[in-house]
């Protein structure tokens, strides 16, 4: 028997996921492959690592073991192995040596060439946070995160692996999110509405991020330029953008402080 959009549609409900691009209508599952791919990298980015997995075991369950096959590869080599495992040691502590071999097999297993580490007797952690730096530099954030934590298993301690560890990892976030926030705008099962909503969502949670505010500008010059022949307000396009923007920042502001100060009382 031929597993369904329809069918699909619904075990995502079933997890809780309201699909994006998916419709609850009866065909194939080769008519949607695409929407399908993008669901799935959406759901990626949100967090929702195991409801993939269990797709894919769905999928696979249901004779679809190619398209299965073929989403999986969407899924981060960090998400779908272990992290970098230690191998077991003994009760001594390691030496630099070992602990500069485990670093530099990490790399090696994935094909890069380190520039700053074993280079010298320098110190190591010091060496794994200009490697870190690097590879940041690169935008390899997701080799930055995991050379990062290994080393923290590996109890190297230095300032340049905290600060290029948790930039890496904020990069992840927010590029993340903004692969979440285009789904919502290019979802035909989401309204403007939600899609705003969605972007207040995650500036509250990262203010700093100023692609949030730039997302908003674009969505209220929108609603503005569809009104301008009734507002007369080419003129000062800019100001109202900035004024509504802004008004909208501190709506969602304001509903964030009052709603903690009536739990904390």
């Amino acid at each position: 028997m031929v597993l369904t959009q329809s069918e699909l549609v619904y075990f995502f409900l079933d997890q809780g996921w309201k699909p994006f691009f998916l419709e609850p209508v009866e065909c194939g599952l080769d008519e949607v492959k695409f929407q399908l791919q993008r669901e799935i990298e959406v759901a990626i980015a949100d967090g929702r690592h195991q409801m993939v997995r269990e797709i894919l075991t769905f999928l696979d369950n249901h004779r679809q073991p190619e398209i299965a096959e073929e989403l999986s590869a969407l899924i981060p080599v960090h998400l779908a192995e272990d992290s970098p495992q230690l191998e077991r040691q003994s009760a001594h502590p390691m030496t630099s040596e070992v602990i500069q071999g485990v670093l530099l097999k990490y790399l090696q297993n994935l094909d890069l060439k380190p520039r700053v580490l074993g280079d010298g007797d320098g110190d190591l952690a010091d060496q794994c946070g200009r490697e870190m730096k690097h590879l940041r530099a690169e935008q390899r954030h997701d080799v930055v995160v995991q050379l990062g934590e290994l080393a923290e298993r590996l109890n190297l301690k230095h300032k340049r692996i905290v600060v290029n560890l948790r930039e890496s990892r904020r990069a992840i976030r927010r590029a993340n999110q903004l692969t979440v926030l285009k789904a919502y705008k290019e979802s035909p099962n989401r309204s403007r509405r939600e899609y705003e909503a969605a972007i207040l969502t995650a500036w509250l949670a990262d203010p700093d991020c100023s692609n949030y505010v730039d997302l908003l500008s674009n969505v209220v010059a929108f609603r503005q330029r569809k009104q301008a022949s009734m507002l007369n307000l080419n003129a000062f396009e800019s100001e109202w953008v900035d004024y509504r923007v802004n008004k909208r920042l501190w709506n969602a502001l304001s509903k964030t402080v009052d709603g903690d100060l009536r739990s904390e009382g």
